[in-house]
């Protein structure tokens, strides 16, 4: 290789074409003259640096690409003990495998991915050949601060439905006639499209970390506030803000599981055995086309593999739930706090699919019968359980409803996670009321409804618990006679974001003037009541956090972010209006 090296084209630079995931379109060039190597993360210090929420099946810090030393044309990849590994033309493969211009390199299962090349190209060095579909999506867990997969089901469920073929024989298929390959291409492509242009995540459901990072002695209980005096013109800073309202702002953590209502039955995800041509056989997720002409997942009662189309029991199917933490805080002394509805009601909102859900399969039929089956690059983005239209028989017809398996509130400054109760979700927008019992009277915050005159370029205070944010911790020596084992325990600390109003979006307005009174007179937006906030980033798990005005008064909730490839990333606020409704108070219009 080394002789062969010194009369072949030496490359003076490497090329990266993202295909997929936040730099999707994007071309990245390197010169060999400064990086003889280029890391791979999320990390701010990687050399390719992947968006921490958009991003998240790649790792801190993910793999690296090396050039040789001895030979410049040779490059190896290298996976750096990632926790979704890394593939190579849809291989995944463990520690260094040497790479060649034209391979495809994707980071987990369904992550992103992007073409290697060299410029000039060495004449050695042909295209590799590909392989066309991914034949190795082990269950994996996901890096993200916000997404976990579903809780593990019991060991067993009362009923089992009937969803898909066995091996051997023609798989059954759903009586739906005219979706055939086409239709489902198209909807495919719809999808991408969606996903690529927009991403809409809710900022709230941090990913449950028990790594304690830093364990600090502390003295356990609240802190003593010392409220400061407002400015000449009434108006605080973002730290006198803070320091007033950091007690009231609470960390939430929750853990909820899909039922169907009528049996009390765990709802599951199926997933089948499915063998690629030369591919050794692995679990898929099975998809379905619902009565909606929409691609949903195959949902069943049975956490087992069903016999028919799973005789060895190989694929164990995966319950349908979550587990997170957001944001919330205190309004009233007996215990009533606010969040976002999708902290408190996950199932309320769109799902997010563990990382082994995709590739997905589904079989679809065409107008002459033929079975088609379908591979699926991509789970549905905007599923939401709550509002599933299940297809198989067992289902059919049923009202499915989240369960929690807990809700824990903890304050600021202290390790003591205490039961909160759902109180009430709100109707028509992302905001949620749950009430923790204590027997003090809480501090609560000062609420100001300024929705009908705020303007853009205010000045605002964001707290929460974004998840990206460190944790802190303490380590607790259990005093019970039958336990004196070591505990560790995070203490909450809330992050102080300062920012302004963007702009106002108001989902409708009256009627104008004009005498006709037409509907074509109403102004609305696309997206609803919120406020658009001109912010650094405060990321997911600050879902349900206070936002304050410049005299201390809570006017907004935290709730969500968004971003395009061509754009950065904006974050929202919902109107505290919606949470005065949840108070018992009707708008004063």
């Amino acid at each position: 290789m080394a002789d062969h090296a010194k009369t072949d084209i030496t490359p003076t630079e490497v090329i990266v074409r993202h295909k997929t995931g936040s730099k999707a379109n994007q071309v990245e060039q390197f010169p060999l003259a400064q990086y003889k190597e280029l890391s791979f993360g999320r990390t701010a210090t990687s050399t390719v640096k992947y968006d921490p929420d958009q991003d998240d099946l790649v790792s801190r810090e993910h793999a690296k690409i090396q050039q040789d030393k001895d030979d410049p044309t040779r490059f190896t990849v290298e996976d750096l003990n990632s926790r979704n590994g890394t593939f190579v033309n849809k291989q995944r493969i463990m520690g260094v495998a040497i790479i060649k211009p034209g391979d495809v390199i994707e980071f987990g299962p369904g992550g992103p991915q992007f073409e290697f090349d060299l410029d000039p190209r060495p004449d050695s060095l042909m295209k590799a050949t590909r392989i066309a579909d991914a034949g190795a999506a082990a269950a994996v867990s996901s890096a993200r601060a916000t997404r976990e997969s579903p809780v593990s089901p019991p060991a067993a469920a009362p009923d089992r439905a009937t969803a898909a073929p066995s091996s051997s024989a023609p798989p059954a298929v759903p009586e739906k006639t005219g979706v055939g390959k086409a239709t489902v291409e198209r909807m495919l492509d719809h999808s991408k499209k969606q996903t690529t242009n927009r991403v809409m995540i809710f900022g709230g459901i941090g990913l449950v970390v028990l790594v304690i990072l830093a364990v600090l002695f502390w003295p356990e209980g609240k802190q003593t506030i010392i409220v400061q005096e407002p400015e000449g013109d009434g108006t605080l800073s973002h730290a006198q803000i803070a320091a007033t309202n950091a007690e009231k702002v609470v960390l939430i953590e929750m853990s909820w599981k899909l039922m169907e209502t009528s049996t009390g039955g765990q709802v599951y995800h199926i997933y089948i055995p499915d063998q690629m041509s030369g591919q050794q056989a692995v679990c898929r997720a099975l998809y379905d086309v619902n009565q909606n002409n929409e691609i949903v997942p195959a949902l069943t009662l049975d956490s087992a593999a069903d016999a028919q189309i799973d005789p060895n029991g190989a694929c164990d199917n995966r319950a349908i739930g979550n587990s997170g933490t957001g944001s919330g805080f205190v309004v009233s002394g007996d215990g009533f706090i606010l969040t976002n509805r999708h902290v408190a009601y996950g199932w309320m909102h769109t799902y997010g699919f563990p990382p082994d859900a995709v590739p997905g399969v589904v079989f679809t039929q065409n107008a002459q019968g033929q079975v088609q089956k379908q591979y699926l690059d991509q789970a549905p983005g905007n599923w939401i359980p709550s509002k599933a239209v299940p297809k198989h028989p067992l289902l059919q017809g049923k009202t499915l409803e989240g369960r929690l398996d807990y809700l824990n509130v903890t304050f600021p400054n202290t390790t003591q996670r205490r039961e909160a109760e759902l109180e009430v979700p709100s109707q028509r927008h992302d905001v949620a009321m749950i009430k923790v019992e204590l027997a003090e009277t809480l501090p609560s915050v000062v609420i100001h409804d300024n929705y009908d005159d705020i303007q853009s370029g205010e000045v605002i205070t964001i707290m929460g618990y974004p998840g990206i944010s460190p944790l802190t911790g303490k380590s607790l020596q259990s005093q019970t006679f039958d336990n004196r084992g070591r505990e560790f325990s995070t203490i909450p600390d809330p992050t102080t974001t300062p920012g302004t109003i963007g702009r106002v979006i108001r989902g409708e307005r009256p009627p104008s003037a004009s005498p006709t009174n037409a509907p074509s007179d109403f102004y609305f937006s696309t997206m609803g009541d919120y406020y658009q906030l001109t912010t650094s980033e405060t990321g997911a798990g600050n879902s349900g956090g206070p936002v304050f005005d410049d005299m201390g008064r809570v006017v907004g909730i935290f709730t969500a972010s968004t971003s395009r490839n061509d754009a950065t990333r904006i974050t929202f606020a919902v109107p505290i209006r919606y949470g005065l409704e949840l108070m018992g108070r009707t708008p004063a219009n």
